[in-house]
């Protein structure tokens, strides 16, 4: 977001070794810092129980047509590295958006135990406000946009609120996770990516996905394919004045803020600005799809 570096390399090279680093550091109890281990154990569980809390929050949200989730997709993309997004980055992205809030939770609890529920909700909070003072806001154009703020804001607070009690009642927290789990924080962190893996199926792609990239392999440049009115894949990634090719494979006609889109007729729509572009197709609000457009 900041330029600093490409996304795929601060996960390459940051994210996985620090969050191998928690797990050999919390794996085997030390009595020197059995203490600390508690904390990062707890708090593993209690960020996983936040974040489902938090995604559950804004499911009705999603099913009425706002695309709160969509900046997830967007990581997963970035991850990779690569032009066009897959059910493969789809699951990157989500695992690196459990991962913040597993890891957003360890900090929390390593600091907070013991204290009142009310500092996690503000905990949760600060992490949103923190988001959207930086570029995040306005790369997603977010500005101004202040019913998606407020959702995202009170999403944090449905975050906050489970590790807060979960961190405040730390020792009967961990009795009843011991007592009902064998190895609770493998338990629950290992169903959770086994359950992302089970829905996104990385092992398997659309018949549309795999034109598209047939289709990119022979024009050198990002393709969606329209099958009914949405884009296959649904997030493509240029750098600036950058373009893609849009395959309409659809029994309709399309006008959008980028050019008309006929049946069966491949457009090549252009991008001149940094920022995340929703192209939409007609007025559902799952038409069409996303450009990422930015340096790398």
């Amino acid at each position: 977001m900041y330029g600093l570096m490409p996304m795929d390399e601060f996960v390459r090279w940051i994210t996985l070794p620090a969050l191998l680093l928690l797990v050999a550091g919390s794996a085997k109890t030390v009595p020197t810092y059995a203490n600390l281990q508690r904390r990062i154990r707890l708090g593993a569980v209690a960020g996983a129980v936040g974040t489902l809390a938090y995604d559950v929050f804004r499911i009705p949200f999603a099913l009425a047509g706002q695309r709160i989730f969509a900046p997830i997709f967007s990581y997963g993309l970035l991850i990779d590295g690569g032009g066009m997004s897959s059910p493969w980055t789809d699951l990157l992205g989500w695992l690196f958006h459990f991962s913040n809030g597993v890891t957003f939770g360890i900090a929390y609890a390593v600091v907070m135990a013991g204290r009142h529920w009310g500092f996690g909700v503000l905990w949760g909070v600060l992490l949103e406000a923190v988001a959207f003072l930086s570029p995040f806001t306005d790369i997603y154009g977010l500005t101004g946009k202040w019913g998606a703020i407020g959702i995202a804001l009170a999403a944090h607070v449905a975050y906050g609120l489970p590790l807060g009690l979960m961190v405040q009642r730390f020792d009967r927290s961990e009795r009843f996770l011991k007592k009902n789990l064998v190895y609770p924080t493998l338990i629950v962190i290992g169903v959770s990516i086994i359950g992302l893996t089970l829905w996104h199926r990385p092992w398997s792609e659309p018949d549309a996905l795999e034109r598209a990239q047939d289709l990119a392999a022979v024009a050198g440049r990002p393709v969606a394919v329209v099958t009914v009115d949405r884009f296959e894949p649904e997030w493509l990634r240029v750098e600036p004045g950058g373009c893609i090719l849009v395959a309409s494979e659809s029994a309709r006609s399309f006008t959008s803020d980028y050019g008309p889109l006929s049946e069966g007729e491949q457009v090549e729509w252009c991008f001149p600005d940094a920022g995340v572009e929703r192209v939409k197709l007609d007025d559902r609000p799952y038409s069409g799809g996303f450009v990422f457009v930015h340096s790398r």
